[in-house]
């Protein structure tokens, strides 16, 4: 018995070339404040930010400014990097060739995004383009990939399209196929071997 095919799909920098995006919201939040510029090299912590692509915001900036700022101090980083996130998005949109391959993709099986970012902002961006009739469900979790990857390997036969070391770890750890896409995204994957297609519209699926 053939298993359910399960097409998984990170976002930023895998189905639409945002990763810049979010670089520029993030440094443009941190520099106003001065406690963080005396303490870190903010382009370099943006660069590592956008790098760990595939875990929420909240966790990593969390992780970072814990012992640097106050609760309230980390809240306001979140939610004016979110605002800046919003405002430098609006017209963004999925590509018309992205959301027809999404279509194809639902016709041969069940298509899930899987990100670090929000629910809300995806739903807006895929919304322009009439793409949330071709997605199953768009999840996002401080969990992480692995945890969802392992979830519907159980259930079907797993194809993860990602651009990040992050998400290429978690499908290793899940014993998922992963597919690195490399055409809206300058992240790097030390010591890669597996497949690449500039995008998922170069997938075939015979």
């Amino acid at each position: 018995m053939n298993k359910t095919k399960i097409f998984v799909f990170d976002f930023d920098g895998t189905l639409i070339r945002s990763n810049e995006i979010k670089y520029k919201a993030l440094f443009e939040t941190l520099k106003k404040d001065e406690i963080i510029k005396k303490q870190i090299n903010i382009e370099k912590y943006c660069k590592d930010f956008i790098r760990e692509s595939g875990i929420s915001r909240e966790k990593k900036i969390k992780k970072r400014f814990k012992d640097i700022l106050n609760k309230k101090n980390i809240e306001d980083i979140i939610y004016n990097y979110s605002s800046k996130v919003d405002q430098f998005s609006k017209h963004l949109q999925l590509s018309i060739e992205i959301a027809e391959s999404l279509k194809n993709f639902k016709k041969n099986g069940e298509v899930y995004i899987l990100s670090g970012g929000r629910v809300s902002e995806i739903t807006k961006i895929c919304d322009k383009s009439n793409s949330l009739n071709y997605v199953n469900g768009i999840i996002c979790s401080p969990s992480g990939k692995e945890k969802f990857l392992k979830i519907f390997s159980n259930l079907g036969k797993v194809i993860f399209f990602g651009d990040s070391e992050i998400d290429y770890k978690a499908s290793i750890a899940s014993n998922t196929d992963f597919i690195r896409i490399t055409g809206y995204s300058d992240l790097q994957i030390d010591n890669y071997q597996g497949k690449c297609l500039n995008s998922i519209c170069d997938y075939n699926f015979f």
